[in-house]
């Protein structure tokens, strides 16, 4: 993030030399490609370094419309990636040459894995979910190449069937999620719709019961009205047998008086002053009689209005009880409904419960086929990875037998060809001698000829050298030139070998099998290095003329 590049010596990690502002932004990666350092920043630029010299200079540079994820050298190519879902190949002078699609989205890594014909590149991007593998020829070197070009493509058919396998295995274990997933929340479902409908019938229950409470309190409060309304008309009815008895009572003194005014006149006329006196009081009587009469009347109006009152409360009662009544019966029908909607919703529960529990026993019996499937899968997917790892032991020892014998080989091929390379300068060597002396030929004619033939011989010879320095110059690494005797860089090679005929580089491997005994502290030596050591000693000493 500081935008600077810094130098350390791995022997005691000091920090030699720091390249300040390298960058326009924060450094992502650097690899080794070509003649320098490529370094990729956030500000989307790839820019060369020098690696000799005493400080470090940028060569060129490179502007991408995105910054580069990772970079990867391959044999003269470097592979990049960015944002997009193509991986750029470019050369050793910054210019693309190849562009290779292999993802949906962008690619996030790249990683180079080395093989003996081939070099494998892994890359992964986590946009698509995609691992890919691509394959980069190196060289060509004959029928071992081309078995162990057949032995990886077996590998990878193999890791390929693997692969295969697992994703059906995941597919098979994602689905049966889904499915329970499924399952759970079409239960879910259910069980809500159920509360859902308890919930109403509880509330109905309870309006009911509040209906049927309300019902209750108007036919105790009819019935006190009917009770008042008899109890009215039972006091107006005693109020007019009490006026009646009351009419009687003086319509029997009217008639005792006269019985008596009667029983006065005939005994006795003188008495007459009596007579008025008593027709006085007779029309008193008569009078208060009338007046009790009237009295009588109000009282019957009195009575008539009070029955007619009490009539038309009855009927009143009677219209509120009939009310009463048939709000009642609609209350008692609404209830049973209520009740027989509770049974249905009690039914459906208890349907429901049933349903549920023959779910979830559903449910466990998938569960515990889906985990005898999975406890399956995971059998075979632990016997595939045994498979695989077995597999890749075969392929490793394999390798390991064939870099040995490709070594061996070249070790071989080595000698050969400085042998053929001493014996093209004992030709040189002659062809030389032969040339001196048809310079002191006599006859010019032969003298002639012999010095052409001479000098075809020699720049034959010379030509066939330079071929086979090219050929150790360009194919053998360096610790097969010192094998041999050969110089790191021939200024005597042609020059003129075809690409693709360079070998990247080689291997080492090294066994822990004692040659001859264990050595001074218990070191260990190679068979392939003994062999070749002995071996050229021995040839030396064969072939190095004697007093030289």
């Amino acid at each position: 993030d500081d935008k600077a590049i810094c130098l350390w010596r791995r022997a005691d990690c000091e920090r030699l030399e720091v390249v300040e502002e390298a960058h326009d932004a924060g450094v992502i990666c650097m690899v080794v490609a070509g003649c320098g350092v490529w370094s990729s920043g956030y500000d989307g630029k790839v820019k060369e370094w020098t690696i000799f010299g005493p400080t470090r200079q940028c060569r060129r540079e490179v502007q991408f419309p995105e910054p580069l994820r990772a970079l990867c050298p391959v044999g003269e190519h470097v592979w990049v990636i960015g944002q997009s879902p193509n991986i750029a190949v470019y050369n050793s002078d910054m210019k693309q040459v190849d562009s290779l699609e292999g993802h949906a989205s962008y690619v996030s890594s790249l990683i180079l894995v080395d093989r003996v014909d081939t070099r494998l590149l892994w890359s992964c991007s986590l946009g698509d979910r995609s691992l890919r593998v691509w394959r980069s020829i190196v060289h060509d070197s004959g029928a071992s190449v081309r078995e162990l070009r057949a032995a990886n493509q077996m590998f990878e058919e193999q890791q390929w069937g693997v692969n295969a396998k697992l994703a059906l295995a995941d597919e098979q274990v994602a689905k049966a999620r889904g499915d329970l997933e499924a399952a759970g929340r079409e239960f879910a479902a259910r069980l809500q719709e159920a509360l859902v409908r308890a919930t109403g019938a509880e509330r109905e229950k309870l309006r009911a019961e509040a209906a049927k409470l309300r019902a209750t309190d108007m036919e105790a409060l009819a019935r006190r009205a009917e009770a008042e309304a008899r109890k009215e008309a039972k006091a107006a009815v005693a109020e007019h047998l009490k006026a009646k008895e009351e009419l009687v009572f003086h319509t029997a003194a009217v008639a005792t008086a006269e019985a008596v005014a009667a029983e006065v006149r005939a005994a006795n006329e003188e008495l007459r002053q009596s007579v008025r006196e008593a027709a006085e009081d007779l029309a008193a009587e008569r009078g208060r009689g009338r007046e009790l009469q009237q009295q009588v009347d109000v009282a019957k109006q009195r009575l008539d209005d009070a029955v007619e009152q009490g009539e038309a409360a009855r009927q009143q009662l009677d219209s509120a009880a009939r009310e009463a009544e048939a709000e009642r019966a609609a209350l008692q029908q609404q209830l049973g409904e209520r009740v027989a909607e509770l049974d249905t919703c009690r039914k459906e529960l208890v349907v429901e419960s049933r349903l549920r529990q023959e779910e979830a026993e559903s449910n466990q019996r998938l569960r515990q086929d889906l985990e005898q499937q999975l406890a399956q899968a995971t059998v075979q997917v632990s016997q595939v990875l045994q498979e695989r790892d077995d597999t890749r032991e075969a392929i490793k020892q394999l390798e390991l037998r064939y870099t040995e014998l490709d070594v061996f080989k070249l070790d071989v091929i080595a000698r050969e060809l400085k042998s053929i390379d001493q014996h093209i300068d004992r030709v040189r060597a002659e062809g030389k001698s032969l040339l001196e002396a048809a310079k002191k030929f006599t006859n010019y004619g032969d003298s002639n000829l012999a010095i052409k033939a001479a000098n075809v011989f020699s720049d034959a010879a010379a030509a066939l050298r330079g071929s086979v320095r090219d050929v150790i110059e360009r194919c053998l690494s360096e610790t097969q030139k010192l094998h041999v005797g050969m110089p790191m860089q021939d200024q005597h090679a042609a020059g003129d070998l075809k690409d693709g005929g360079r070998m990247a580089g080689y291997l080492v491997v090294e066994t822990e099998t004692p040659v001859g005994g264990a050595g001074k502290g218990g070191a260990h030596q190679t068979k392939a290095r003994h062999s070749r050591q002995s071996d050229e000693v021995r040839r030396d000493t064969r072939k190095t003329p004697a007093g030289r």
